[in-house]
């Protein structure tokens, strides 16, 4: 491939910088949106920095979480006070630029890969949401970009996601099997998994039993449609990308020849591969594609360099067509994003409003049991008991019917032994904060005994009035 021109370098550049402004200034259009599940990983953090470890309860030893080394940048964030909602968005603004940066590496400095990955509509969003995926992002992509530091970074994504396990297994097969390389990983990943097993007695976060294992035999089946489903609306949200992609392909398969060369079949394996594990998990529960975004570099390069063997005489058009349509299609999907982006800062902000009014007026050895366990808990500060069971290991690996036919993330309970730990208080996932009271009905999943030890309650707060069950005081 021919090297380009220093016009046609700082001309790729500045697109870029305009690329990077843009998607930044989208998201700071969003505004601090925080995903409740950020605030598991910060609970953890200030758990971490007030020394009791990496734990969600004190005491209790679970990993219910699944980024590690996201994890861990936030326990300095919590030792010094800091909040870390706006830190985490502005750590995520930076990881999307980085990535973004990357991408322009990974496909040869030219600008086109970086306008097609900008243009995804979930990208920008999922950057401020204060969760690892940009972070992650940006390290798969520096893995792929290659050189000595590569097996630094596909380590690095290991300790931030255990995917990262398999990024390296395979570009470590495809890149010949180095000693010296392996040893590099080794020596950064081994480290890492003496403190999980030491720590949480396992080998995998218990993130994977709550959402995959089990062993049901309804799981692969179910989920399989389910990320069919995710991955549509992941190519319907970036259609021209996607098209693109498809191009590429039916050219590929008539002459035979992968675009990029040997790059190029190290990031169609990795795509493939992964692909295939979005459909075994069955995607995600939420719209903005993170569990895509991490392999969109690597897909917008490919159809980059393909686009450039198929119309090497009329490329700068094609790029020029493909680019605006890309941006063009973006629209709506940066519309709905922007109402997400709403309904995530609502819900920071009550939930937020709910755990403070609870650590202010309830005593430090209240226990909650609630389903959305990130926001509320991290404010209220108290003993809880996560009933989707992401850090609860009981309830991670109790057996659900259909596995794998709900909402990924959000189908593991025991609500029996939820009762056992006689929580104080449990809290409804809807009907939480209401204008005006509200009586709640007994929740049937409990069982009939319910009622003998649970009343329902309604309380004001500063944000309307908190619906929940108490526990009746036994004589």
């Amino acid at each position: 491939m021919s090297e380009p021109s220093q016009t046609d370098h700082r001309r790729s550049l500045g697109i870029l910088g305009m690329v990077c402004i843009g998607i930044v200034g989208i998201q700071a259009w969003f505004g601090l949106c925080l995903q409740d599940d950020a605030y598991i990983s910060f609970r953890y953090a200030r758990n971490a920095a007030l020394g009791d470890g990496l734990v969600y309860n004190a005491g209790e030893p679970v990993e219910g979480y699944t980024n590690f080394l996201w994890t861990a940048l936030f326990v300095p964030v919590e030792a010094m006070g800091l909040d870390p909602g706006p830190v985490g968005a502005l750590l995520g603004m930076a990881c999307t630029v980085a990535m973004l940066y990357a991408t322009w590496r990974l496909g040869d400095r030219k600008w086109l890969a970086p306008v097609l990955v900008a243009s995804f509509p979930g990208l920008a969003l999922e950057g401020v949401q204060g969760l690892e995926t940009c972070f992650y992002a940006w390290l798969v992509t520096m893995a792929l970009v290659g050189g000595r530091a590569w097996p630094v970074f596909a380590g690095l994504a290991a300790l931030t996601r255990p995917e990262g396990y398999a990024v390296f297994g395979l570009l470590w097969l495809l890149r010949g099997s180095k000693i010296q390389t392996g040893a590099i990983f080794t020596g950064l990943t081994v480290p890492h998994l003496a403190f999980r097993w030491i720590t949480y007695g396992g080998l995998v976060p218990n993130t994977f039993h709550a959402k995959v294992g089990g062993g049901e035999d309804t799981l692969l089946g179910s989920a399989v449609f389910r990320g069919l489903a995710y991955l549509g609306s992941g190519a319907w949200s970036a259609l021209p990308l996607a098209l693109g992609l498809l191009a590429v392909v039916v050219a590929t398969t008539r002459d035979r020849k992968l675009p990029d060369g040997r790059r190029g079949f190290e990031m169609c394996v990795l795509v493939g591969f992964f692909f295939v594990y979005i459909l075994a998990v069955g995607g995600d529960f939420k719209g903005t594609g993170r569990f895509l975004i991490p392999w969109l570099p690597a897909i917008a390069c490919l159809v980059q360099a393909g686009l450039n063997r198929l119309f090497a005489a009329r490329i700068g058009v094609v790029s020029a067509a493909l680019a605006g349509a890309a941006v063009v299609w973006s629209v709506p999907g940066q519309l709905e994003m922007k109402d997400f982006a709403e309904r995530f800062a609502e819900d920071l902000d009550r939930r937020r409003a709910i755990g403070t009014f609870l650590a202010e007026t309830l005593p430090p050895d209240t226990v909650l049991a609630v389903h959305a366990a990130g926001i509320l808990p991290y404010y209220a500060g108290l003993e809880t008991i996560d009933m989707w069971g992401l850090n609860d290991a009981h309830i991670a690996r109790a057996p659900v019917d259909d596995l794998g036919k709900g909402i990924a993330g959000h189908e593991r309970h025991d609500y029996a032994y939820v009762l056992t730990r006689a929580p104080d208080f449990i809290l409804p996932e809807r009907g939480l904060v209401t204008d005006t009271p509200v009586q709640l009905a007994d929740p049937p999943e409990f069982g009939p005994t319910f009622s003998k030890h649970y009343r329902a309650a309604s309380t004001p707060t500063p944000v309307g009035h908190l619906n929940l069950w108490m526990r009746i005081p036994t004589e």
